[in-house]
């Protein structure tokens, strides 16, 4: 933009310019305690019980549809189950995990196609 005298109203046409980034400035991942603890919490028990969870829901729920006005997840089978009843189903075909860890990653599956009520 410019004004009467043809001159640029702004110092930078595309605003300020951006500081460069060295070699020597920290990387932002370095030294960073949420990374850290998030890290820490991977290796831990409870951390790789969950990290089981969603590798079981994440391969059972590959195959199956959603029924999002019913919300309902269909099944391979036919059967069309609650978000709860779908953590059942998983928790009964493995009894060794936590139901409520199970619910946990059926509840935040991203990648569910969602498929029209019939």
């Amino acid at each position: 933009m410019r004004d009467r005298d043809d001159e640029l109203c702004y110092r930078y046409p595309m605003g300020k310019p951006r500081a460069k980034w060295s070699v020597k400035d920290q990387h932002p991942f370095e030294d960073n305690p949420i990374g850290d603890d998030f890290l820490d919490w991977m290796g831990s028990s409870e951390g790789q019980d969950s990290i089981e969870a969603l590798d079981v829901v994440f391969g059972a729920l590959d195959h199956v549809d959603v029924d999002a006005r019913r919300r309902k997840i269909i099944w391979p089978d036919g059967k069309r189950l609650s978000i709860e009843e779908s953590a059942a189903r998983l928790h009964a075909e493995h009894p060794d995990m936590s139901r409520n860890l199970i619910e946990t990653h059926v509840v935040s599956m991203p990648s569910i196609r969602i498929c029209p009520a019939t």
